[in-house]
């Protein structure tokens, strides 16, 4: 029952994409919580929502995100995030000295690190450059 909900969910969300990037020119980025019951519950999840909009940045325009299939592995990668807040903060000031300096650091940072880690680093990477421009 619930995955034919979530199909004619899914058609119906690539219909809004479709008819919004006509008539608006615009793209609309959809993101699918866990269920929940009851106004709290809703509440929550809402504010969970907001917390990690920011993944818009990884997935491109009119992506739906279900957060039920990232199982909380986005958490990490937000927080990892913050830590790149000086190098997005250079790049999007145009910041040479301070830019090649966090640069200089990222990439000695990846000295011996296991791939998936590097994966992680770069998509931590670009979602703190991609909020670093949403936030101004």
């Amino acid at each position: 029952m619930e995955e034919a909900y979530m199909s004619r969910l899914a058609g119906m969300a690539s219909e809004i994409q479709k008819t919004v990037s006509k008539e608006l020119d615009a793209s609309v980025w959809i993101c699918v919580g866990k269920a929940v019951s009851g106004p709290a519950a809703f509440v929550g999840l809402v504010e969970e929502i907001r917390k990690k909009i920011c993944l818009r940045h990884l997935y491109g325009e009119n992506a739906v995100v279900d957060l039920r299939e990232l199982a909380g592995r986005e958490d990490q990668l937000m927080i990892r995030s913050g830590g790149d807040r000086r190098l997005s903060n250079a790049l999007y000031t145009a910041d040479e000295k301070n830019m090649a300096e966090e640069k200089e650091r990222l990439f000695e940072s990846f000295g011996g690190r296991p791939m998936k880690e590097l994966e992680q680093e770069a998509l931590a990477v670009i979602l703190s450059v991609g909020e670093r421009g949403t936030t101004t």
